[in-house]
């Protein structure tokens, strides 16, 4: 399966700790070619998140010419920590994204992959040949916490076996959570009240310049 994240322009990611050293620092100061790929990589580098929520397109691709159903898509294992306060990174705003798809709200007791409020895979299944590439855009919320988390997906096999896989950013396939490492975990943070460092840009894929302190 393929994994890709976006950021919505405006977009603020935040650091658990203060970013101050110049060689950390560089990438932000120097700008990011590919802004995406290039935040992405910078924030699992220094352990960050995007901040309050995160739209990953999830790309489901089948085993064989004979289809196989996935039926439920969930989040798997979620840790809620205090929200990250070291350094916020400030985006600037433009024009909005396209509309959503299915959102998880991480803040809820059980997150669910939902659409117009309710369960999407209550009322939908899909499915997939290895000859199929279907995506789903999920953007994950949360505005109490700092939030990792794991997904799982169940999927009807062509033998008509109920599999459960769970992955994280790389979008590898394991059959335990705790098989997935810690690094490839998925990562948001709700806002802290105040910050110990901040950043800020002129627009999407320039250089970022040190706001405070």
């Amino acid at each position: 399966m393929g994994i890709a994240n976006s950021y919505k322009p405006g977009q603020s990611f935040a650091l658990p700790e203060p970013l101050t050293d110049g060689s950390r620092a560089a990438p932000l100061l120097l700008g990011f070619a590919d802004f995406t790929r290039g935040m992405t990589d910078f924030l699992r580098e220094q352990h960050g998140a995007a901040q309050s929520d995160l739209s990953v397109t999830m790309t489901f691709t089948g085993t064989s010419e004979r289809p196989t159903r996935i039926a439920g898509l969930r989040v798997a294992t979620v840790q809620r920590l205090a929200p990250m306060d070291g350094t916020v990174i400030r985006t600037y705003s433009g024009s909005d994204h396209p509309p959503i798809n299915v959102v998880v709200d991480l803040d809820g007791p059980m997150p669910d992959v939902a659409q117009s409020g309710r369960p999407y895979f209550n009322d939908h299944q899909t499915d997939v040949t290895s000859s199929d590439r279907e995506p789903f855009r999920v953007t994950f919320t949360g505005q109490r916490h700092s939030y990792q988390w794991v997904m799982a997906v169940d999927a009807i096999g062509p033998d008509g076996n109920l599999l459960t896989s769970y992955f994280g950013t790389t979008g590898q396939l394991v059959d335990r959570p705790e098989r997935v490492p810690q690094s490839e975990a998925f990562r948001l943070t709700g806002p802290a009240p105040s910050y110990k460092v901040e950043y800020s840009n002129a627009g999407s894929g320039s250089a970022f310049h040190l706001v405070r302190p």
